[in-house]
């Protein structure tokens, strides 16, 4: 694990807030190795799986991908980054005990037609007790204000887990039930750098807006999941 990081600051922040930034977790050539090996998917493995593992903004084209939900179980390496030892020591820090990745998933804003991520906590979808998890979020690419950066409501991990409703989509589909946080000074959009690496917690109110411009904003993602949650679900 890189000790460069000042590890009591970050876990301070992640308490507090529900969310960090660690710039720079990979380096800018490891980075560029997981966006290659992501293209490299997308065009000789994505044809072969089966079609309810990608999902796309406008269906069968591959410029449009919005997310595939597979990747370590089609590649290894995408399997070995996210079960690499700086991933699992980042989780475990933050989550003060030992953590793993069940599956690592691809999320992408595409170029032009990526649209917004409606409000919701990812412990919605989690079959775990809330509050046992997190989500290591990896930029690919940059991830700024108008291009789809992620936008964190602070302090909310705090609050429990809220009511959803089933909005009908064909991705995210769990969407909060009632939000008053438009506007608020806790809503904080965090930019991203390829390389850098966002952690949130798994009741952190989180959402993105659509991406109009040239640039797609690609992402890779884990649910860290405690081990000791995992052996009560058993």
């Amino acid at each position: 694990m890189p000790e460069c990081f000042a590890w009591p600051a970050i876990k301070r922040d992640f308490d507090t807030n529900g969310f960090v930034r660690i710039p720079g977790f990979l380096a800018p050539a490891q980075a560029a190795e997981a966006a290659r090996r992501l293209e490299m998917f997308i065009r000789d493995i994505v044809p072969k799986i089966p079609a309810r593992e990608v999902y796309y903004e406008i269906e069968g084209r591959a410029d449009t991908i919005k997310s595939i939900t597979s990747l370590a179980e089609h590649d290894p390496y995408f399997r070995d980054l996210y079960n690499g030892e700086n991933f699992i020591a980042a989780a475990s820090r933050l989550l003060g005990a030992p953590a793993r990745p069940p599956s690592v998933h691809q999320l992408n804003k595409p170029a032009k037609v990526g649209k917004p991520t409606q409000l919701h906590q990812d412990a919605a979808y989690l079959s775990f007790p809330p509050g046992n998890s997190l989500t290591l979020w990896l930029a690919l690419e940059a991830a700024a204000s108008d291009n789809g950066a992620m936008i964190y409501l602070r302090g909310s991990h705090l609050r429990g887990l809220q009511p959803h409703y089933d909005n009908g989509s064909n991705y995210f589909a769990k969407e909060l039930a009632a939000y008053e946080g438009y506007g608020s000074p806790d809503e904080i959009r965090v930019c991203a750098a390829p390389g850098d690496l966002l952690a949130h917690h798994s009741l952190t109110i989180h959402r993105t807006e659509d991406n109009r411009t040239e640039r797609s904003r690609n992402a890779l993602i884990a649910d860290f999941i405690l081990d000791s949650a995992k052996d009560r679900d058993d």
